[in-house]
Formats: C-alpha cells, structure tokens, sequence
C-alpha cells in the first residue's frame, strides 16, 4: 500500500470513530431551549398547528429549512404520538446521521490524503464544539451538512484546460446543484453565509478575483444564498433583530479555550501562513478563514457558536488550496525541530 493509501485508511478510521462515538452518546437528550424550540416548531408545521408560511416559530427567517427537515423526518419516522423523550431522540438521531453522511462523502470522495491533512482532520472532529455538537440536533448540524457536500461539488474540475489556461467551465447542471446546496445551507440557518466566501474562493486555482466572479458556481452560490434570506424574510412572521455586539474578556477567553481548545491556534496559524503569501487575493483567503470567528468574537453567548471557526478549519483539508497551507506549515514546523 502506498503512502497516500495508509494515510487515506487512517483518514477513513478517524471518521468512521468519530461517527460511531456520536452514534453511541445518541440518546433522548435535549441541550438546550434552541433544540427545544425546533423540535416544537418542527411538530406544529407536522400537526397543522402552524403553517410554513407567515409562521413566528423562534428564528423561522433565518433557519426555515431546519424546521422543513426535522418535520419531513418526524413524519417518515412517525413519533409524533410517542413521548416527548422519543421526538427529542429522533431529532438528535436525524443531526449525526445527516452529518455523518455528509461527512463520509467529503471523506471518501478525497483520493489523495497525507499525514498532516489526518492531523487536521482528527483535531477538527475532536475539538470540543465539534464533538460535543455533532450528537445533538441543531441548524448548526444540519446546515455544515450542506456545506460539507458543497465542498465536495466545488472541487476543480477534472479535464482539458479552457483559454487562457483556465480550468474547464463547470456545466450547468453542476452550477445548478452548486446554487440548491447553498440555498440549503443558507436556509438551514442563515450564518452559512459566513462560509460561503472560504468555499468559494478556495475552489478557484488562481489568484483571481475577476475569474472567480466569472465561475458559473460562485454566481450560483451568490443567487441562492441571497434567495434563501429573501424567501426567510417572506416566508417569516416577523424577524428577530440581530444581537448587539458586546466583549467581556474573561468569557470571550474561557469560551474560546473550551470552545476550540487547540484547534485555535491551527486556525490562527492557517490564516498567518495564508497572508503570508503576499498577494491580495490570498489576504482575502486569509480574512474569509478567520471571518467567522471575527463575526462571532462580538456576539458570543455561548461557545456553541465557535462551531462556524471549527467547521471552517475542517472545510479547508478538501481542497488543494487549503492543504498546501497546511503542507507549509508542517515544514516550517519540522524545519525548525
């Protein structure tokens, strides 16, 4: 077996743990008064209750299509006579099994795999706000899963090279597929859009912004990310107003510490290596990595929402851009031993 080969094995038992011990924790377990409001919002458009439009359920503007899937997965598991303790099992079941999907086929469809990409790959998954979200549902959950299958659709293209040796133009059923999977994404809870640039620009080979605007995808990902808030705010009864920003140190450091733990200084790292590339374009890539956690950083109530900086740590070992930081970054590091 090749070298590539082993690390692509470890790669596939580092998810496949990571899967089963979420699969394990499972169990009828509610964390806090957000899954509490999906799970009732979900049961009130499965009953008739409420409707799927003018609906005031908590946050329906911003994560509408979560309320959708938990709903359409209630009825096909048909516990809504059961006790609450089974829907709120269920719910938790429907969030690993969507990520964990989604997970093994941004896993699997990666066919070259090194060791430091393993390491990233293993301190992503285990960092605190990834494990201990990945078995309770959440928009946060359902949402990474779109992007994570997004990642996989975004990856260059295979094939001759176009003019002015540009890649080959994705087809337009690709862009297409591209658009509904940010629609999803965005849909499933609004702040994917925080993401959506890191995707974008990291599928591009070239430094580039005019070819990056000119790519079918991106132009895709721009209308169905900008739909999916239109139909929120349409499909809403009313809006909730953004959070005022506000920083109180000690918090801010404590939950970034059990939030991320060590995966922030990876992240940190990642962003400085990117920059130092010395280019405009790879100053943005470096900004659209550390968007998230600047977004967050002002509005942190609570270290769940670190999981956006995690997941965009995680998003990067799919896609060439990404692992030549990490690459760099492994060199310098056993240059310097």
């Amino acid at each position: 077996m090749t070298s590539s080969g082993k690390m692509r094995l470890a790669a596939s038992l580092v998810t496949v743990v990571w899967i089963c011990l979420e699969v394990w924790a499972v169990g009828p377990t509610m964390r806090e008064s957000d899954q509490a409001s999906l799970l009732e919002g979900a049961v009130q458009l499965l009953v008739g209750d409420k409707d799927f439009k003018d609906n005031d359920s908590y946050n329906y503007d911003k994560q509408y299509l979560s309320y959708w899937v938990v709903a359409g997965w209630l009825k096909v598991r048909n516990p809504v006579e059961a006790s609450s303790l089974s829907i709120v099992r269920e719910g938790n079941l429907l969030a690993v099994t969507l990520f964990s999907l989604a997970l093994l086929a941004a896993v699997g469809s990666q066919r070259r795999w090194s060791g430091v990409q393993v390491a990233v790959l293993y301190g992503a998954l285990f960092t605190p706000v990834l494990a201990f979200s990945g078995m309770f549902l959440s928009p946060n959950i359902i949402s990474a899963s779109f992007l994570l299958v997004l990642a996989v659709l975004l990856r260059p293209l295979p094939g001759k090279k176009g003019e002015g040796g540009e890649p080959a133009r994705p087809s337009a059923g690709r862009a297409v597929l591209t658009g509904l999977l940010a629609w999803a994404a965005t849909a499933a809870r609004q702040d994917a859009i925080l993401l959506l640039p890191l995707l974008a620009m990291f599928s591009m080979r070239e430094d580039s912004v005019r070819i990056l605007l000119r790519d079918r995808r991106v132009n895709a990902m721009i209308v169905g990310s900008v739909f999916a808030i239109i139909l929120g705010f349409l499909l809403s009864d009313g809006s909730a107003a953004m959070p005022r920003p506000f920083l109180v140190l000690p918090t801010f450091m404590a939950f970034i510490g059990g939030g991320l733990g060590a995966l922030l200084l990876l992240l940190l790292a990642f962003a400085v290596t990117m920059a130092g590339g010395r280019s405009l374009y790879r100053l943005l890539l470096a900004g659209v990595v550390l968007l998230p956690l600047m977004f967050y950083a002002c509005v942190l109530y609570t270290p769940r929402h670190l999981f956006l900086p995690a997941l965009a740590v995680l998003l990067t070992i799919f896609f060439d851009r990404g692992n030549e930081v990490w690459f760099a970054i492994a060199r310098r590091r056993v240059g310097q031993l």
